[in-house]
């Protein structure tokens, strides 16, 4: 790919825009504070609380070609459903949970109010099925139960509208709120979602509320007349989510209620009509924002535009899409979200129905507005009533397990797109949407500026060459040590090939012959390796070595290339010695080829392609591959559990052909998943697959890829053992650079596209994460400077060596750099 940098894959493949938007309207003077820097929200103990409708639903659509029209009616299906804003993101929110192994106590609370009819019997019991606590909702004896009736047209768009929800704004108010079971929920929740139907009361308490508590607090409108409902509090809401119409009536109410920029403050100099002190205008006209000329000057003050009561009303759809593109119709709405940000909401998820959604912040400063677009992913729309909610719950979902507030966007469009393809308000097929609940989404900063990463890279491998020159017969170890520098090993270590392997890697990337030079200067020195049978690390350190001298483009000459050749496959021959025909698989450990304890490890499947790429290349034998194959096939039924997840390492009597151990020997116990382990195997079954076409081994890749993603931190960073105890939260980035390598592998021959661009987009998150905030660059200041490209990597953590750079990280790093965005200019 041309240039330095790369947008990050997303969702279903689609690119995101991150765009910054300048414009006069927000350069004027404040009349509220600006916005705090946007961030990720604290996670609470406690189940994320929403406080809002629980409503019977009516919907009626044709069911024929002629659409619904005025004065008129059509044959169709009248349904009724659980709804309520609310309740509906409530219970979408609930689903993403449990798909995510959420235990019952983290499982949304929903906060409301029904009467004592038929439809609060039938909407309780529903919920009661669902498995979800009825404990916050009010039964009001003689009350009737919140009801909207909605017709849409045949496009699947809300045509008309009715609702009564009186109740719910009569006896959804602060003495509810100040019970001691909402009180006690409310604070320990992650985050607070009201709706549009809580009374100005209501929605004043809650936010009291959290604010005392520190809980970030979301507002989703509900419609255009109860969207203006919020202008008073927009400096106590993190985030808010309107469509286009409800956010021109939020932005007209909250300019409404500032419209006093009062003497002194008009943005061209002159002074306001009013004259006198903020808030002492008594109409509109009296202020200097709403005159046509201030000073003898255009005002720079935002005009106050239409009020919400002129806006419209009803059940607005989910979202239209903005004029033009995305870029285009976003600045035409400028004006309105900077009204909004600059009056003190953090966050504006903006929907944009087709258009997919942004989310819009204030750029440090407030001169500008940050805008991070989504678009929508492609669907056969059938029903856009859920569609809004559930983009909501995805999002919520996202901010309760602590990410950043565009990655939390990602699933809620990923959510939405569920909604829209079913007729219930909340289709059970949203956590299938949603994938693993981390691929699907893409890191907060969405542009990955490769440059700078290389520039690094470079630096830190001239000083390698100069610490480890050819001859010395010394190779960089696969540690930082405590000065900061690398460990030694010499040619027989299975990292030797490592160093030599980063030199071809930015070859590869950069297209620099100097690289070349280097790398192949150090070949002489690991060539030994080619005839040693006591390992099956052969395989890891003449595969970055001669394999990466043998692959390098431009092609080395045609007798560089016959050498590599012929050391490739002694090298091979020396790994089939290893071999057993009875076990049908090849010894990892142990120079005494007849020991009747027989040890395998998941790595070994990194060593396979050694075989495949002998047997491959002219002279090669058949042999070679059959023994590969037969090791991946045992290795795919003796290495995974259920889930998909693998032991390190499996032990074999050799006489009796049983296993006697299934277990680890580097991770945090027997029946815990090793993270780098979990790479191997992704990259490794991957390679199988490629090689020889069999579907038994991409099925296992995927199954491994799986598990890594379902499993994966939410910073795109693996810890070192995904069942390590809180008292061992340590990264491995080698793990994490492993199998960003593998799945990029893996993308290219997954078994669908959704799975290739799920696989892929996952990749260029972790190599995101990896290249902004793991690099050791950014090592803490005060401490050694790291002669690694990466940092926070773990060897062995039983060991106690971890928190460190690793050799093969690096090489697996830059493998997946290559893989990702392809020769770049030299650095």
């Amino acid at each position: 790919m041309e240039g330095a940098s790369r947008r990050l894959a997303l969702l279903e493949g689609h690119l995101v825009s991150y765009e910054t938007y300048s414009d006069a309207a927000i350069e004027r003077n404040r009349c509220a504070a600006a916005a705090a820097a946007p961030g990720a929200a604290p996670v609470g103990a406690g189940p994320v609380v929403l406080i809002g409708g629980m409503v019977m639903d009516l919907q009626a659509r044709a069911s024929v070609a002629t659409d619904v029209q005025r004065g008129g009616s059509v044959p169709g299906r009248v349904s009724q459903s659980a709804g309520g804003v609310a309740r509906n993101v409530a219970e979408a929110l609930a689903l993403l949970l449990r798909s995510g192994g959420a235990p019952a106590s983290r499982l949304p609370l929903l906060v409301s109010a029904v009467g004592d009819d038929l439809a609060a019997r039938s909407l309780l019991q529903h919920w009661q099925s669902l498995g979800l606590s009825s404990r916050c909702i009010a039964r009001v004896p003689g009350g009737a139960t919140p009801t909207v009736s909605v017709v849409f047209d045949l496009g699947g768009e809300v045509a008309a509208c009715v609702a009564d929800v009186a109740l719910l704004e009569r006896e959804l108010g602060p003495p509810l709120l100040r019970g001691a079971g909402v009180a006690a929920a409310l604070a320990a929740a992650p985050v607070l979602m009201l709706d549009g139907n809580l009374s100005q009361a209501a929605l004043r308490e809650a936010c009291g509320q959290a604010a005392l508590a520190g809980v970030p607090v979301w507002f989703e409108p509900v419609s255009v007349p109860k969207s203006t409902r919020a202008a008073p509090l927009l400096s106590s809401l993190t985030y808010a989510s309107p469509n286009e119409k409800e956010l021109a009536a939020m932005a007209a109410a909250a300019r409404q209620q500032q419209f006093c920029c009062c003497k002194g403050r008009c943005g061209c100099g002159g002074t306001c009509s009013c004259g006198g002190t903020c808030g002492s205008c008594s109409t509109a006209s009296d202020c200097c924002c709403c005159t046509a000329q201030c000073g003898g000057q255009a005002c720079k003050c935002q005009p106050a535009g239409v009020s919400a009561a002129d806006s419209g009303g009803g059940e607005a759809p989910p979202g239209t899409p903005a004029a033009g593109t995305a870029a285009a119709g976003l600045r035409a709405m400028l004006p309105d979200v900077a009204t909004l940000l600059l009056a003190g909401l953090r966050h504006l998820v903006l929907t944009l129905g087709s258009g997919g959604a942004a989310l819009c912040t204030l750029a440090p400063g407030g001169q500008a507005v940050e805008a991070v677009h989504v678009p929508a992913l492609p669907a056969t729309v059938v029903n856009c009533s859920g569609a809004g909610d559930c983009l909501v719950a995805g999002c919520l979902y996202g901010l309760a397990r602590g990410l950043p507030a565009a990655q939390a966007l990602c699933y809620g469009v990923a959510a939405a797109t569920a909604a829209v393809q079913s007729e219930s308000n909340v289709p059970a097929g949203v956590p299938e949407v949603t994938g693993d609940g981390v691929a699907t989404a893409a890191a907060a900063n969405l542009t990955f500026e490769l440059k700078p990463v290389l520039a690094f890279a470079a630096e830190q491998l001239k000083q390698e060459i100069k610490v480890f020159p050819p001859g010395s017969g010394l190779f960089p170890g696969r540690n930082t040590t405590q000065n900061g520098g690398w460990s030694e090993v010499e040619y027989t270590d299975w990292v030797s090939g490592f160093g030599d392997g980063c030199l071809w890697k930015m070859h590869a990337l950069t297209g620099d012959a100097a690289w070349a030079k280097a790398a192949a200067a150090l070949l002489p020195g690991l060539e030994p390796m080619k005839t040693n049978t006591g390992t099956h690390d052969i395989g890891f350190i003449m595969l970055s070595s001669f394999g990466d001298a043998l692959g390098a483009q431009p092609p080395p000459s045609a007798a560089k290339a016959d050498k590599y050749r012929r050391v490739l496959q002694t090298a091979a021959a020396s790994l089939a010695k290893r071999y057993s025909p009875k076990l049908k698989l090849i010894r990892s450990w142990g120079s005494d080829l007849g020991a009747r304890e027989f040890k395998v490890i998941i790595d070994n499947m990194m060593n396979l392609e050694l075989l495949f790429v002998a047997a491959a290349l002219p002279g090669g034998k058949s042999e070679w591959r059959d023994i590969a194959v037969a090791h991946a096939s045992t290795a795919s039924k003796v290495f995974f559990r259920p889930d998909g997840s693998t032991y390190h390492k499996v032990i074999y009597d050799l006489q009796t052909g049983k296993i006697t151990f299934r277990g680890t020997h580097q991770g945090y116990s027997d029946n815990s998943t090793w993270t780098r382990g979990q790479a191997w195997a992704i990259h490794g079954f991957s390679a199988a697959y490629e090689a020889t076409g069999k579907v038994l081994f991409r099925t296992t890749a995927q199954r491994a890829a799986d598990l890594f993603l379902k499993r994966l931190m939410p910073d795109w960073v693996p810890l070192w053992d995904f069942d390590a105890p809180p008292s061992q939260p340590w990264k491995d980035t080698s793990a994490g650079a492993a199998a960003a390598a593998g799945l990029l592998r893996l993308s290219k021959v997954a078994s669908s596209p959704t799975r290739a661009k799920k696989y892929e987009a996952a990749a260029l998150a972790m190599l995101q994460a990896m290249g902004t905030g793991y690099l050791a660059s950014a090592a803490p200041l005060g401490s050694p400077r790291l002669a690694s490209i990466l940092m926070n990597g773990t060897v062995s953590a039983p060991s106690g060596n971890y928190g460190t750079g690793t050799i093969f990280g690096d090489y697996y790093f830059l493998s997946a750099l290559h893989a990702a965005f392809g020769r770049q200019s030299a650095a």
